[in-house]
């Protein structure tokens, strides 16, 4: 008895295609999360200094963000940017009247007076979405 030869050219069946099809789903989130990954790297790190103002605070450069990177400053106060991370990193505020821009550096410490109230917005020109914020207040009585 003659036993017909099956050939491999016809369509696939149901379970090829679901695996194929669960494959390309995997692919496609992991490709969505990386791309999550690679937006938030270099993003502020949401951490917000004191509720109440200080006369003095520290901002530290991490690899992709600062930290905190809200300070809430009493008038005539000081602002330390501190980068001991190893990579290249600068200041650049965005605010009409802030401090003098810090220029590219890996490491060392900067710090900024601030003589006038308002909010100071700044960033890193060297990676998106790195940004922070001091607002100076008066103090109270």
């Amino acid at each position: 008895m003659l036993v017909p030869e099956v050939t491999s050219t016809s369509r696939p069946g149901p379970a090829s295609r679901t695996r194929r099809a669960l494959t390309f789903l995997t692919f496609l989130a992991l490709g969505a999360l990386t791309i999550v990954g690679l937006v938030g790297a270099c993003s502020s790190d949401g951490s917000t200094g004191p509720s109440v103002p200080v006369d003095d605070a520290t901002v530290t450069l991490r690899s992709s963000s600062f930290s905190p990177n809200r300070i809430l400053l009493n008038l005539g106060g000081t602002v330390t940017f501190n980068n001991s991370s190893g990579v290249t990193h600068n200041v650049t505020f965005l605010t009409a009247g802030s401090p003098s821009d810090i220029v590219d550096h890996s490491s060392g410490s900067t710090a900024r007076d601030f003589a006038t109230e308002g909010e100071f917005n700044y960033r890193c020109t060297l990676h998106s979405g790195m940004t922070g914020r001091v607002t100076v207040v008066a103090p109270t009585p």
